[in-house]
């Protein structure tokens, strides 16, 4: 599985995508230096987001690891209808592409963890030839089946038998289909708030 090395990478290729979106969509005039302060907020953002799903081993007495709300797009909804309740107000439109940094950094996190065998040579993390294989077998599915077994699955907490739920943790199939759902969700909520933010000059 990816490590958090590979996740701050992530973040970091998430926020300049971000920074590119923003631009293609022209949703927004760069002038420097007046946007280094909130580019540098949005920046720790996506490497925030890039990290957020794995806060479940930080918090191991309410999480289990990869555990269902911290790999799925229900915090950034959480905030999302934080910032709309809110009102749409100049000190607070300036949080819609903070929260798309966030949002597309933290749905790098889900994309990298569809793939279990990323596993790059430490020396070369560069190898091209590595990262297209990885890729084209990520896709078809030929990973090493102990890979997609224990923490690789998505764990719901204990009293969902109580609902009437049959198991705790995903199957294989399912815990693909949750983590590209919930990272599609997140790209989907990070562009929309590109779209929606407007000059707050």
């Amino acid at each position: 599985m990816a490590s958090r090395k590979w996740h701050v990478n992530a973040g970091l290729v998430s926020y300049f995508i971000t920074i590119l979106l923003l631009y293609v969509l022209e949703s927004y005039t760069f002038v420097y230096p007046r946007d280094l302060s909130w580019l540098l907020i949005a920046f720790l953002m996506s490497i925030f987001g890039a990290q957020f799903p794995d806060l479940d081993q930080m918090w191991k007495h309410a999480f289990n690891h990869r555990d269902w709300f911290t790999h799925s797009a229900f915090p950034g909804l959480i905030m999302m209808g934080l910032v709309l309740l809110s009102g749409n107000r100049t000190e607070t439109n300036i949080l819609l592409p903070i929260l798309s940094f966030f949002f597309i950094g933290k749905a790098s996190h889900l994309i990298l963890d569809y793939f279990p065998t990323w596993n790059p040579d430490s020396k070369d993390p560069l190898n091209i030839v590595y990262a297209v294989e990885w890729f084209a077998t990520g896709l078809t599915g030929e990973e090493i089946s102990q890979k997609l077994q224990g923490t690789y699955l998505i764990h719901f907490p204990g009293f969902v038998k109580f609902f009437g739920a049959k198991r705790e943790t995903l199957p294989t199939n399912l815990t693909r289909f949750y983590l590209i759902l919930n990272a599609i969700v997140l790209v989907i909520l990070g562009i929309y708030f590109l779209i929606s933010f407007n000059q707050f000059t």
